[in-house]
């Protein structure tokens, strides 16, 4: 929001059905989530409590590691599966009006100005 466009990635359309209008309001407005009530929202499928940077990954290894051995073709059309039990028509509408949005904002003075600000503080930052 801190440069004036609308909220991209779906998360327009999925924050509001998993966590209320409430909190994606929240969000808008800057504020953050906990991994726990990240959780809480159905937006991670786990908190990993860890100690340090090095348990965290170890642990995220031996997640992936598991993962890892399941079969490619059953893995997709089970994650095809779950995806499609959504609305899709909602959210390919949602993205329609979404990208309208979008370039409604990016077409304004204020929203190329945004987007120049914002492409110059990240040549920045990488400098």
């Amino acid at each position: 929001m801190p440069l004036g466009f609308v909220p991209t990635g779906g998360s327009s359309y999925t924050f509001p059905k998993l966590m209320g209008k409430q909190q994606a309001n929240a969000l808008l407005a800057g504020d953050r989530l906990s991994a726990q009530e990240m959780y809480d929202a159905g937006l991670v499928t786990a908190v990993v409590p860890s100690e340090t940077p090095a348990e965290f990954l170890e642990k995220m290894c031996e997640r992936t590691k598991r993962i890892a051995v399941f079969n490619v073709e059953g893995l997709g059309m089970a994650k095809a599966l779950i995806k499609a039990t959504a609305r899709v028509e909602e959210q390919k509408e949602a993205s329609k009006r979404k990208a309208n949005d979008l370039l409604v904002r990016l077409n304004t003075e204020e929203g190329q100005a945004s987007m120049k600000a914002f492409a110059e503080k990240s040549r920045g930052s990488k400098l």
